[in-house]
């Protein structure tokens, strides 16, 4: 099936995922502890949307595919 296994979260517990942003934070705790962080990974999770609009992909999509291209000797893209 071409499946690889990841042994660890690509998506950084959905840092990566184009779910959340600084103005739109995880519930509880993870957006307490998100706070800081994601202002900071603005700029990179706007590239990331953007290379994935041009590509047909979501971010998450674009956020697994790093690992996925490591794994795997065909781009996931």
């Amino acid at each position: 099936m071409g499946i690889s296994i990841i042994g660890y979260s690509p998506l950084a517990l959905g840092l990566l995922s184009g779910k959340y942003s600084a103005a739109a934070r995880p519930p509880g705790p993870r957006g307490q502890i998100y706070r800081e962080t994601l202002p900071k990974i603005s700029r990179l999770l706007d590239l990331m949307d953007e290379i994935g609009r041009t590509r047909g992909k979501t971010t998450a999509q674009i956020g697994v595919s790093n690992p996925a291209c490591r794994a795997s000797p065909k781009p996931a893209l």
